[in-house]
């Protein structure tokens, strides 16, 4: 049923993803995919009423502005990981 309204919505290109323990980066790759999913969710609570976990909108809300913290963090990340590259 989830991936019928991920096709509905024209977001077969895309995937969710897991969170990692050991990488930070993978929580902040998690959770700004899921916000690209949060119409998803929302279709799916109203077509199973079994489904229980809908974040709220203030989960939502965290969730944009956890993002918000960690694209820098991500950003930089990445900097210097292609930097460490160009010097080996």
């Amino acid at each position: 049923m989830f991936s019928d309204i991920v096709k509905q919505l024209h977001l077969q290109k895309k995937r969710l993803i897991l969170d990692c323990c050991t990488r930070w980066n993978a929580t902040y790759a998690m959770l700004s995919c899921v916000l690209e999913f949060k119409d998803v969710f929302m279709r799916y609570v109203q077509q199973d009423a079994s489904y229980k976990y809908l974040p709220s909108d203030e989960d939502w809300v965290r969730v944009e502005e956890v993002c918000s913290f960690l694209a820098l963090f991500n950003e930089v990340t990445n900097i210097i990981s292609s930097k460490q590259f160009e010097y080996i």
